[in-house]
């Protein structure tokens, strides 16, 4: 406390405020004038603004001013020692009688410690309402008698700012039913039931918005008390899963509707999990295999698929689990398409043929989350197949007798004609030699139509295996390629003689269509190589042919499928002629005959086709040992 005389000086002061204001730390403060004092003292409002001598509280009293109750005013100072603080003054003038201020008297009380918790309270309040006010859910507070207290935004927007109808009306003002739409029973409300001291579950409600829009909500409500154990109100909690029974139920459409069409599908559709667990299947899955596999896991074990489904290729031969479509999709990631199984009907013990195509399935993040198998029963396929192949195997003995009988003649006419000397003789001779050529050709076009057929209904080759001396057989393809082109054939062969056991009229053709390809890929004029050679294989020697062109190569997104039936690089589609099966015949010969076929190419570079076939020791007697003898066996 401090007394003041009419200029403001300071006659008296107690203790407290010398302490207060660390008097001791300056002893003239007491003599100074007001204007002094209060310009050491800085005095400020509470957001840190200077106040003008007019507006310290000193001042104001001394101009007659009564501050006391909510006059009160709160100044920031610092203190004679550098303290900060806030002080609460109130204070009285002391008036003459004729009313005149001579004197005042102001109480200082430091507030600066509840002035910090209330600002602290402040903040922590702000931030409890935009917590609050940011919870996803609609929040609100009810009295212990239900009265609405407050709600958060979300609340305001499910149910209207500014509503506030007391419980016994809620049903009816928020249309509140059950989701099947019958009425929601107050006293089974989550609201009531926390009025009684229940603290309840979710509660599903079908309510009516403020906009008069239905909306499904999910409700919990619990009391909460004061600390003395008193019910002091009730929090509810109302959560918005409109959009996800909306979502819900058009999944169950679309699950229908998935089911609907799989059900439809005349081919078997299998779905597993990513532990490989078949998950959903439709009725055709079911009839093809004779079992409902639902529930069970794919097999994974070496030959568990041919233990229990006999799984096998088409030839019989059992199928390592691993080499699977499905184990391919699920465990490596593979889409595999076409691959042809023999599979065991469960039911009837009948062997099923079938066309597998399977993918993987994958999270948004790309993982695997489970596969999908598609099999179709291709019994009647391949049964067309079988009746097309004997049907070409009967045109092609029906077509190739009658060849035969004009190939004999032909060459009993040539050895008849052989000994006469006539002028016509030659050019008789050399017509019946051009019909052995054509009537040749047409047999191996016939014995060529008959592979593309097995090679479509994935049918081996019955092979006429016997000792080639392959360089003469390469040589003799070169020779006969050369005929119909201008620019050479450069042929290089770093053996003189190389034996195989093979099929001489398919190797052959494999060599030509090689070097044909060559030709009509390589462009006009540019030159064609052909090298043979010996290479060590894995199993013993190889022998290596090669055939490079100049032309226009392969683009590399084709390079993996060159050998795939009817499919032609991008490059040269609808610009060369051709029909896509040259490569895979090829590709079918050589594998039968344990070689393989390889390509590297570089689009706008050229091509190099290397078959690598495996070698034998000459023969002791050779049918074949020369290009001379090849030729005589017809071209």
């Amino acid at each position: 406390m401090g007394l003041y005389d009419r200029e403001g000086r300071l006659v008296r002061v107690n203790p407290a405020l010398r302490r207060l204001l660390a008097l001791d730390a300056y002893p003239a403060f007491i003599d100074e004038t007001l204007r002094e004092r209060g310009t050491r003292l800085r005095i400020r409002d509470l957001s840190g603004r200077q106040l003008e001598y007019v507006e310290w509280p000193i001042a104001r009293v001394l101009r007659g001013e009564e501050l006391s109750g909510p006059a009160a005013i709160e100044t920031e100072i610092t203190a004679l020692d550098g303290r900060v603080i806030i002080l609460r003054t109130t204070g009285a003038p002391f008036l003459d009688d004729q009313g005149q201020v001579i004197g005042a008297v102001c109480v200082v009380r430091d507030v600066t410690e509840r002035t910090r918790l209330e600002r602290v309270a402040e903040v922590r309040a702000r931030q409890l309402d935009a917590i609050f006010d940011a919870i996803p859910d609609g929040l609100g507070f009810f009295s212990a008698e239900g009265v609405p207290l407050r709600f958060n935004r979300i609340a305001q927007t499910l149910f209207g700012a500014d509503r506030h109808e007391a419980i016994e009306q809620i049903p009816a003002a928020y249309a509140v039913r059950r989701p099947a739409g019958t009425p929601f029973p107050l006293d089974e409300m989550p609201l009531y039931r926390a009025m009684a001291g229940e603290s309840t579950g979710p509660v599903e409600m079908l309510v009516q918005t403020a906009e008069g829009h239905d909306q499904v909500i999910s409700v919990r409500a619990a009391p909460w008390y004061e600390p003395r154990g008193v019910m002091e109100g009730v929090v509810v909690v109302a959560h918005d899963i409109t959009i996800l029974r909306q979502a819900e139920r058009a999944a169950v459409i679309e699950r229908d509707r998935l089911r609907q069409v799989l059900d439809a599908l005349p081919v078997g559709v299998r779905i597993t999990d990513a532990s490989g667990t078949f998950a959903v299947g439709n009725p055709a899955a079911v009839q093809i295999l004779g079992v409902d596999l639902e529930g069970q896991s794919a097999p994974t074990a070496e030959f568990d698929a041919f233990a229990r489904f006999g799984s096998r290729g088409l030839d019989g031969s059992p199928i390592s689990s691993r080499l699977l479509p499905l184990h391919r999709a699920l465990f490596q990631g593979e889409d595999v398409r076409g691959v042809q199984r023999l599979v065991r009907n469960a039911r009837d013990g009948r062997d099923v043929p079938l066309l597998v195509n399977a993918a993987p399935l994958r999270d948004p993040d790309g993982s695997i989350s489970g596969a999908v198998i598609v099999f179709e029963d291709i019994s009647t396929l391949l049964e067309q197949e079988r009746m097309r192949e004997d049907f070409l195997s009967a045109a092609a003995h029906d077509l190739k007798s009658p060849l035969a009988s004009i190939r004999g003649l032909a060459q009993l006419a040539q050895r008849r004609l052989a000994p006469l000397d006539h002028p016509g003789i030659a050019a008789i001779t050399e017509m019946l030699a051009n019909i052995d050529i054509s009537v040749g050709q047409m047999a191996r076009l016939i014995n060529e139509l008959l592979d593309v057929s097995r090679l479509q209904a994935h049918v081996a080759l019955d092979l006429d295996r016997r000792p080639i001396e392959l360089v003469a057989l390469v040589r003799l393809a070169v020779r006969r390629a050369q005929v119909n082109i201008v620019q050479p054939i450069q042929f290089e062969a770093g053996e003189t003689e190389l034996w195989a056991s093979a099929d001489l009229d398919r190797l052959e053709r494999v060599f030509a269509n090689l070097i044909g390809n060559a030709i009509k890929y390589g462009g006009e004029g540019r030159p064609v190589a052909v090298h043979i050679g010996r290479e060590a294989g894995v199993e013993g020697p190889m022998a290596a042919i090669a055939v490079r062109d100049r032309g226009v190569g392969i683009p590399a997104a084709d390079l993996p499928h060159i050998f795939e039936r009817f499919y032609r690089g991008a490059n040269v589609r609808g610009r060369i002629h051709g029909t896509g099966l040259g490569l895979a015949t090829v590709r079918q010969i050589v594998q039968q005959h344990r070689g393989v076929i390889s390509v590297e190419s570089q689009e706008g570079i050229g091509s190099t086709f290397t078959v690598r076939l495996p070698l034998t020791a000459p023969s002791a007697d050779p049918p074949h040992s020369s290009p001379d003898d090849l030729e005589a066996e017809g071209p």
